[in-house]
């Protein structure tokens, strides 16, 4: 019974390490940019999105659908929306304009998802949004 269980365990170990993930970026950045990652925890791989560029101390919504035929335009800017909002999270963008996102690497394979930042700042002019280019996570 263990050599069994040792055995399903070393398939497992050998299905996850040959799990290919890629990300496209698309789009163009409009007030940040967007980069993913691949990195390997003590838990697990993990999924890290990250974005650079932005305005310091603004708001950072992740943005998680499918890409969107035309781009939308943003509120009170000439930046625009590249993916149709399916879930979305928040972050702190620090003084630097940076802010990051970490996901568990998805179960089911294949999936592909696309991502984009929006950040949302107040300031004399009021309210502004801005976006990152978009990036297209690929797993196989």
């Amino acid at each position: 019974m263990r050599i069994h269980s040792l055995a399903l365990l070393v398939l497992a170990g050998t299905a996850v390490a040959q799990t290919a993930v890629n990300f496209t970026p698309f789009g163009r950045p409009c007030g940040g940019d967007l980069a993913g990652s691949l990195v390997r925890t003590a838990s697990g791989p993990v999924i890290r999105f990250d974005v650079s560029g932005a305005a310091p101390g603004s708001i950072a919504v992740m943005v998680i659908g499918q890409q969107l035929p035309a781009p939308l335009p943003l509120p009170n800017s000439n930046c625009g929306l590249l993916v149709q909002p399916r879930a979305t999270l928040l972050a702190q963008v620090d003084g630097n304009g940076a802010a990051a996102f970490r996901f568990p690497l998805p179960p089911i394979a294949p999936i592909s998802l696309d991502f984009q930042a929006v950040t949302i700042a107040l300031n004399r002019n009021g309210r502004t949004a801005e976006s990152t280019n978009g990036v297209t996570l690929t797993v196989r």
